[in-house]
């Protein structure tokens, strides 16, 4: 009652509908406010039709103040003059929530505005918040808990809503934990939802963003963006597509991580040009994007060629890759060519990327190599792989894998050697 007083400018001039969990609680409510002083009554689905006409005329003449009600006044019925409503049940159905909030929606001469009040209290886990707020929202493919933080800036004009610091709280905390539960036809119905708000084509952003996602990694977990779109359309995947989308959505984690906006962007321009990738460019993305299952004969050739050949996986490597680009910050060019090739100081990478970097193994047979000392006779380079125990595993019961060229350095005489040491950090998929 005291957040009702707090509200509303002059309880005298209520007209008000609570929307309660059960009978008994809205004889609770209405029995608690007519002690307050704050006339109201409590009407349900099996209240007599003379009672429900009698309160809504005594609603309107300021007889009492609040109906409170349960299973009652959803939809169909019309009192214009309501000018404020109170939310003591959680729903989860937006089209319940929208039909209550839609009974106090009607102009009415004596009416300038409509005041909610939504009583926010700890709900179950599954409970989704998110609903509720993005169809208040004229803009909901944008993330929604930004749109909480910033005050709603997108409702209708004329509108506000107001979240009190600790119900603020408890609904972004709800919001993002939501994420970790994204599993299986709960992903594809929340991208179904997200079709209809988009027009035209859905993007990897947008996806992030309506999903309240930092990083892609949470959709790579389940698949690849196009081939979930695909299966929310209700459309078949490639066949040849299927063998592949598990081995590739670990690929596109991997490459998530990478840091070298250099080595980023020359992918990018490569794809963008339609040109024939340089062999060691194009060896080290692909060998990142696939695991130990490649197409064909498993030849640097046959991945690229997969790749180019599907427009949905070429798509999604496109819009990663720019992704990456606006999100990482870019590093200065400090490449030592005649040593690690493309490989750039102070960036992340595989083991294997470092590796083929250094002319160790290739794309089609990669060389493995455990920490400890790798001598590279065709370069004079010594390299030393260290394995921090400090840094804790991106991805765990897998091998340690990327890693991290922390310094590459000094030359020693005329013997022209250079020492290398990479710190080895995190795991691989």
């Amino acid at each position: 009652m005291s957040q009702v007083l707090r509200y509303v400018a002059d309880i005298k001039q209520v007209r008000g509908l609570g929307f309660c969990v059960s009978v008994r609680h809205a004889e609770f409510m209405a029995d608690y406010c007519t002690q307050n002083k704050v006339p109201a009554i409590a009407l349900s689905g099996d209240s007599p039709r003379d009672l429900r006409h009698k309160a809504q005329r005594e609603l309107e003449h300021h007889k009492i103040h609040f109906i409170f009600t349960v299973d009652l006044y959803n939809e169909g019925v019309d009192i214009p003059s309501v000018n404020t409503i109170v939310f003591l049940r959680p729903t989860e159905s937006v089209t319940l929530f929208l039909q209550q909030l839609g009974r106090g929606l009607r102009l009415h001469d004596d009416k300038s505005h409509l005041t909610v009040l939504d009583f926010i209290a700890p709900q179950h886990r599954n409970f989704n918040f998110a609903k509720r707020f993005q169809s208040l929202s004229s803009r909901p493919e944008l993330r929604v808990d930004k749109q909480i933080e910033s005050g709603m800036p997108f409702v209708p004009a004329g509108c506000l809503v107001h979240l009190e610091r600790q119900a603020k709280e408890h609904v972004l905390n709800n919001i993002r934990s939501a994420t970790a539960r994204l599993r299986g036809e709960h992903l594809i119905n929340e991208l179904r939802q997200l079709r209809t708000a988009v027009a035209g084509n859905i993007t990897l952003q947008q996806i992030i963003d309506y999903l309240h996602l930092e990083t892609p990694d949470e959709i790579y977990k389940h698949g690849l963006p196009h081939v979930l779109l695909d299966q929310a359309d209700g459309q078949q995947t490639e066949d040849d597509l299927v063998e592949f989308d598990s081995y590739l959505s670990k690929g596109f984690r991997r490459l998530a991580l990478m840091d070298d906006t250099n080595l980023l962007k020359d992918a990018k321009s490569l794809i963008e040009s339609g040109e024939n990738w340089n062999t060691l460019t194009s060896a080290l993305i692909h060998s990142v994007l696939w695991g130990s299952k490649k197409p064909e004969d498993g030849s640097l050739q046959e991945a690229q060629r997969f790749v180019a050949s599907k427009s949905g996986v070429l798509h999604d490597l496109k819009e990663l890759l720019d992704w990456l680009l606006e999100h990482r910050i870019p590093l200065p060019v400090k490449r030592f060519i005649n040593q690690s090739g493309p490989l750039n100081l102070h960036a992340s990478y595989t083991r294997e990327q470092v590796l083929l970097a250094l002319g160790v193994g290739t794309f089609e047979s990669p060389r493995s190599s455990r920490e400890g000392l790798l001598h590279v006779p065709s370069k004079k380079l010594d390299v030393f792989l260290l394995i921090s125990t400090r840094v804790k595993p991106i991805f765990p019961q897998q091998l340690c894998m990327m890693t991290t060229l922390s310094l590459i350095g000094y030359f020693i005489g005329k013997a022209n050697l250079v020492r290398v040491s990479i710190l080895l950090q995190g795991n691989g998929i």
